[in-house]
């Protein structure tokens, strides 16, 4: 996986500031979840998801969500490093796919975040954040039916991730994600669209030089 860099760090700040947590905390994290008694086995995962990259249709990404347990669980089996590295390594695949609208890739990407490490939670929060620029009304319909899932209670919502390598960039797309985030008028989903509207102007309020 690629090192964090010192612009990436600041990501990372944001990342967790929620809930306290530094890098060097997460080993608790990669298991954090409600679900005790659902299995992951990561020899699967990594198969399904080679499965979906060798026909990326939406039947075969099914199959690849349904093998990932709605929540972190420590009732795990089979190489995580390896399945997560091989997911990790074809992210760009990953995000195209999600970025293309399906669904059941979007709830994919927000169920790994229970099992990420800082570097993964780091692509899976641009992927989504990508999706809230680009496709608002399903990051918003995704991310409410993952409103009670460990990370979006006790992280935050995975909003604030963008592709810059610059803060610059990072604002820039951050104010265009807030006006792509009020298109979306259903009542249903206001709460946690001002939620989203809310952390992203923090953090422009934070960044943004004076």
């Amino acid at each position: 996986m690629k090192r964090v860099s010192r612009k990436n760090a600041v990501r990372l700040v944001l990342l967790f500031a929620a809930v306290g947590m530094s890098n060097n905390s997460l080993d608790g994290y990669l298991v954090r979840g409600s679900s005790q008694e659902e299995l992951i086995d990561w020899d699967k995962v990594k198969s399904a998801f080679r499965d979906y990259l060798t026909e990326p249709v939406p039947e075969k990404a099914k199959a690849f969500l349904d093998i990932l347990p709605f929540e972190g669980t420590k009732n795990q089996t089979g190489d995580r490093s390896t399945a997560v590295l091989y997911i990790y390594d074809n992210y760009l695949t990953f995000e195209a796919g999600v970025l293309a609208g399906d669904k059941y890739l979007t709830e994919a990407a927000f169920r790994l975040l229970n099992f990420s490490d800082a570097a993964f939670s780091e692509v899976l929060d641009e992927i989504l954040g990508n999706l809230a620029t680009e496709n608002p009304r399903l990051f918003l319909e995704v991310l409410y039916e993952y409103k009670e899932s460990w990370f979006v209670k006790q992280v935050r919502p995975p909003v604030l991730g963008t592709s810059f390598e610059d803060l610059c960039g990072d604002i820039l797309q951050w104010k265009r994600r807030i006006k792509a985030l009020k298109t979306v008028k259903e009542t249903k989903y206001r709460q946690i669209r001002d939620e989203c509207i809310r952390l992203l102007e923090e953090a422009i309020e934070k960044y943004e030089p004076k």
